[in-house]
């Protein structure tokens, strides 16, 4: 080993502007992440143009990371507009929680059932 291969060897890694670029990426990819993954966890419905348009790349790769955490998010398409003289049908692609059960609507749904079997009850003693 040469005097300047091991200068260079003990030398401090210094990062680049490109490994910066890297690190502040996958922040804002993973801060898009916890958005997206807290929207669909109370059963919302997300599509790219929820974002503006600056942010829409962060979306993507946040879905990719998604869909390896949750295999039941899966894609589906709503139309968001129809031209029926023309035949046209505009469509966006938009991610949902697939068996996802709302909190609150199974709180009400408890409530309910519990209702009527202490009804019931109350019409049978």
């Amino acid at each position: 080993m040469t005097k300047h291969t091991a200068r260079k060897a003990n030398a401090p890694r210094q990062r680049g502007e490109g490994e910066d670029e890297r690190l502040q990426d996958s922040q804002i990819i993973a801060d898009m992440r916890e958005r997206v993954k807290a929207r669909m966890q109370v059963g919302e419905t997300v599509a790219a143009t929820d974002h503006p348009e600056s942010e829409r790349s962060a979306f993507w790769g946040a879905i990719a990371l998604l869909q390896d955490e949750f295999p039941n998010l899966k894609p589906t398409w709503r139309t968001i507009s129809e031209y029926h003289v023309d035949g046209r049908r505009l469509r966006q692609k938009v991610f949902r929680l697939r068996g996802h059960v709302d909190t609150v609507l199974a709180g009400w749904l408890t409530v309910a059932v519990s209702a009527l079997a202490l009804a019931l009850r109350g019409c049978l003693a």
